[in-house]
């Protein structure tokens, strides 16, 4: 089940992701192999039309746009949201993806 959150932040772009880190451990999440299955996955994927690429955190997310499981979700609280460094919207993102065995979860 993925969920995608628009959140707003004082945080910096590293302090965020440190956070996150943490409650990934305090809800169960144990380290295991790169891309390996996992109890919980925070990431961030956008923050404002910021670029960073630093060896802890890259933002925009570098693989989100080979994601349908993460564009599906934000599609449907950011269809607009430009990507910047592609330049392309949530949207466009998406129409070039292979969305098949990708269904959206209600609660």
């Amino acid at each position: 089940f993925n969920q995608v959150v628009r959140v707003e932040t004082y945080l910096s772009p590293e302090k965020l992701i440190g956070h996150l880190k943490r409650l990934e451990t305090a809800l169960g999440r144990v380290p295991n192999f790169q891309n390996g299955p996992r109890l919980i996955d925070m990431d961030i994927l956008f923050f404002d039309d910021l670029v960073l690429d630093a060896e802890a955190l890259k933002v925009p997310h570098p693989r989100l746009h080979e994601r349908a499981f993460v564009l599906v979700p934000l599609n449907e609280i950011g269809h607009d949201l430009m990507h910047p460094v592609m330049k392309k919207s949530v949207g466009e993102l998406l129409s070039t993806c292979d969305v098949s065995g990708v269904t959206m979860v209600s609660k």
